[in-house]
């Protein structure tokens, strides 16, 4: 959960059914020993909590309204006692809350100040925000060393994760609010329908679906439960019709001894029959075995020589070994600028790893000048495939089920440690008055919504910058200034944001904000059409009514009396020459 680990909120849902008094004030820090009886079987629970998870729960409780109403006022009575025992999520919590002004005005330096015990304790999540903080000078003092710092922390516990696991959160695919086309059940209703097929696929005797399918079950993800079994046997599937990517994954399971004895005898041979076919994964693994000695005597030369070529080959995780090779000076000499380059090469395909270490390196000045801000991106990009990202999908499922107050709180969350995608979506829940009067007037919300919409606009996102635009424009949360609204569009446009660049030329057609200038207001119409075909009919609209003030300039600017007097004297001279025509016929 995003608040709190999974077992908390079981443990919640297990008081809430055991049952408390009104008040909440049952002596839980003893333990409990309750009895739930349902229908003839009867479950025992013997919970045993610290007193300050007792408080932090009780506080989470009233905060969110589970159970109870929303209290704000409770919720940080609770936190303050859990705090005061040197609970670093209570101290998360009220730094939230003092720093969106829940149950009080908005107090930032306190907010900051719970934020930095709360870090100093290990928190992960005030770690990230006040690295965002001090990465943006957002209520603090602007500091990139000090944001490179504190995101690095972050970062290191992500790739610690990675490794320990293999699972990578490199991409993740958060659904931004303003433009989702469908519905994420939608979307997994199709998934499952893909999968389906692809298990159909792989029990029919399709290797690439049999590989396919045993990677979901060997990692799990995407509906697929975690079943090592059920990989072995899709992998033996392939590899019986020699495919080389169900070889490799074959060898890879006896190299590990996943589901099956560690052989690495028979993982060479696998990873020795998948090469020859050209598999760069099973390249690397060869490289590494003959690198360390698995199963063959080391030998440096031709690992290297195998890494390399499952490097050239296009494998990441080759590219990260040489460059870790590079980057420590083990086995080789220490080469900065060759580890820099193969991290690189990895980073382009996505690796975790490679993210960090380059990160690393322009933070320290490794094989490259140093570059603090380059360093901090970098970070921040590792820090948010934290499991904390996880906040976001949580948020949307509360989206889904329209309890938009609960998707709001935790969208406001991830936008406080800097996920732009919270930022953005909050802004758009507020924006829309979805959770009517949520900071107590209409007013207020709309200052709020603009206030996370300038926080992703601060990221480069276009639709917010977009949508600044608008607030200005319209005197939204803020005074209408045309000026201001032209500075976000141009912003907006700069981004290729077609609905921006045709209000530039909106604005320039009617002089608002911007110079009136009706050649500038085509060329964005123009552009902003270039930029999205789909806006023909708006812009074919616009184009006809600017067509129409071309000609209003053109008749204004037109001497209507020089060129009646023209037509004066060509009438005059024509009346000449038909009278002397006429004498000389007589």
């Amino acid at each position: 959960m995003s608040r709190f680990i999974l077992v908390w909120m079981m443990i919640f849902g297990i008081l809430s059914i055991l049952g408390q008094s009104d008040d909440g004030g049952n002596d839980l820090s003893e333990g409990l020993e309750e009895t739930l009886v349902e229908g003839e079987e009867v479950f025992e629970f013997e919970i045993e909590l610290a007193p300050d998870d007792i408080l932090v729960i009780e506080g989470f409780k009233y905060e969110d309204g589970e159970g109870v109403d929303r209290n704000y006022t409770m919720a940080i009575k609770y936190y303050n006692e859990s705090a005061a025992l040197g609970n670093d999520e209570a101290m998360y919590a009220l730094g939230f809350l003092y720093g969106t002004g829940k149950g009080g005005p908005v107090n930032r330096p306190l907010s900051n100040l719970y934020h930095a015990f709360a870090a100093q304790g290990g928190n992960i999540k005030s770690t990230m925000t006040l690295a965002y903080k001090l990465m943006m000078g957002h209520a603090l003092v602007k500091s990139c060393p000090k944001a490179a710092q504190r995101y690095e922390i972050v970062a290191a516990s992500v790739v610690h994760e990675f490794e320990e696991t293999g699972i990578m959160r490199f991409k993740e695919d958060y659904v931004r609010l303003s433009t989702q086309a469908e519905s994420v059940r939608d979307k997994e209703k199709e998934q499952e329908e893909i999968i389906q097929y692809y298990t159909d696929s792989a029990e029919t005797g399709d290797p690439a679906a049999q590989v396919t399918v045993g990677t979901l079950h060997l990692y799990g993800g995407y509906g697929v439960q975690q079943d090592d079994a059920e990989a072995l046997r899709f992998f033996r599937m392939a590899a019986a019709q020699q495919d080389p990517s169900g070889t490799w994954m074959l060898g890879h399971m006896y190299l590990h001894g996943i589901n099956v004895t560690q052989d690495n005898t028979t993982a060479l041979k696998l990873f020795r029959s998948a090469a020859d076919k050209g598999h760069p994964q099973a390249n690397r693994e060869l490289g590494w075995m003959h690198l360390h000695g698995y199963g063959v005597p080391p030998n440096l030369e031709t690992g290297m020589k195998l890494l390399k070529l499952a490097a050239d080959m296009g494998s990441p995780e080759a590219q990260v070994d040489l460059a870790d090779l590079y980057y420590d000076g083990v086995k080789v000499k220490l080469d900065y600028t060759e580890a820099y380059n193969y991290y690189t090469k990895a980073m382009a395909q996505g690796h975790l790893t490679a993210l960090y270490k380059l990160a690393v390196m322009h933070h320290y000045g490794l094989g490259t000048v140093p570059h603090c801000q380059m360093a901090v991106q970098l970070y921040k990009r590792v820090a948010e495939r934290s499991s904390w990202g996880e906040i976001l999908h949580e948020a949307y499922e509360f989206y889904e089920q329209g309890d938009y107050e609960r998707s709001l709180r935790r969208y406001e969350e991830a936008a406080e440690m800097g996920f732009e995608v919270g930022q953005s979506n909050a802004g758009f829940i507020l924006d829309n008055n979805l959770v009517p009067k949520y900071y107590n007037n209409r007013s207020r919300d709309l200052e709020m919504a603009l206030e996370y919409y300038r926080d992703s606009a601060e990221q480069k996102n276009p639709g917010s910058l977009l949508k600044i635009g608008d607030y200005y424009y319209e005197g939204m949360g803020a005074e209408v200034n045309f000026e201001k609204a032209a500075k976000y569009y141009q912003a907006a446009s700069e981004l290729r944001s077609a609905q921006a660049t045709f209000n530039l030329g909106y604005m320039h057609q009617l002089g608002l904000g911007l110079p009136k200038d009706l050649h500038l207001a085509k060329r964005n119409y123009d552009m902003a059409y270039s930029m999205d075909g789909d806006a023909w009919l708006a812009v074919g609209l616009a184009l006809a009514y600017l067509a129409t003030d071309f000609m209003s300039e053109w008749v204004a600017w037109v001497a209507w009396d020089s060129i009646l007097l023209c037509i004066l004297f060509v009438l005059l001279i024509g009346a000449l020459i038909v009278r002397n025509r006429l004498v000389h016929h007589i």
